[in-house]
């Protein structure tokens, strides 16, 4: 969440609110009957100015008063309950872009030993093997569910390094939107979580959640900066141990070393990446119902 002052107007949780009440207030209503959208979001009511057309939390708190904070907290509050609902709508949605059949998952489910290229075959044993992929792209997703900094080089020009979830952690506690604060399912269970917190740990400086590999072929540009326009950039990454000390942020893990893969190795490990790719979901998740 930032300020109007950090962020363009459309980046801040009044002008989103407004643009949901404008364009999807029926649909948010149906879906949230419990907590509808308030009224006075209408520009046209009569107690309109109680939220004003833009604005969010000021990006310090010795940052002068802005819209957000002028407004009472019964009215922020219901801001950030529409904040709340959209994300977990956001949350619920991949939900139904299954994508299933994939060559891999027809390897691994139905033994269809047929279903992998040679090459794809000897790019899965690279992948879990002499390239390690494995080590951090495990589980259901191929993705460990946790950080690292495999060294992605900073965008040339890049006025300051991209820290990563380091500067996040400090704040995560307090944060109504996290685990322990008001919108929670488990706040006990949030609590506790957070007593794990890496607060302060040098390793998560540069460090980002490990993306998923599931049709990975399909999302490119890679990494947090869309440094790598292809997988085969994405390979030579790590085949090269990831970038120089001095361009990126923090310490890379110690598992981000240099792979010794040949060509061909390399181009065996992307065609296995490219294994991972399955039937496209549901015409009707995909469909773009977007309002004018």
């Amino acid at each position: 969440m930032h300020g109007s002052g950090v962020m363009g107007s459309a980046g801040t949780p009044l002008y989103y609110s407004h643009f949901i009440y404008a364009k999807y207030r029926d649909e948010y209503n149906a879906a949230f009957p419990t907590t509808p959208l308030n009224p006075a979001l209408d520009p046209a009511a009569p107690d309109a100015a109680r939220f004003p057309v833009s604005g969010g939390p000021k990006a310090s708190a010795t940052a002068p008063d802005g819209p957000w904070e002028k407004m009472t907290a019964e009215d922020r509050r219901e801001i950030q309950q529409i904040q709340y609902n959209m994300g977990r709508t956001w949350d619920t949605y991949p939900r139904k872009l299954l994508s299933r059949n994939s060559p891999f998952e027809r390897y691994v489910r139905d033994r269809d030993f047929n279903a992998l290229t040679p090459s794809a075959k000897a790019g899965l044993k690279l992948f879990i093997g002499k390239a390690a992929c494995n080590d951090c792209h495990t589980g259901p997703v191929l993705a460990d569910n946790s950080w690292h900094n495999v060294g992605v080089p900073d965008p040339p020009g890049a006025a300051t390094p991209d820290l990563g979830r380091f500067p996040d952690m400090a704040g995560t506690p307090t944060n109504v939107f996290s685990g322990a604060g008001e919108f929670s399912d488990d706040r006990d269970a949030g609590r506790a979580k957070h007593m794990t917190l890496p607060i302060g740990d040098e390793s998560m400086k540069g460090a980002f959640r490990t993306p998923m590999l599931l049709n990975i072929a399909q999302t490119g540009p890679y990494f947090h900066t869309g440094l790598a326009a292809t997988l085969d950039d994405v390979v030579h990454h790590y085949n090269k141990g990831g970038g120089e000390a001095g361009t990126f942020a923090g310490t890379k893990d110690p598992r981000i070393k240099p792979l010794g893969l040949s060509e061909k190795e390399m181009s065996d490990l992307v065609e296995f990446l490219k294994s991972l790719t399955g039937d496209a979901p549901d015409e009707e998740w995909t469909r773009n119902i977007s309002k004018p």
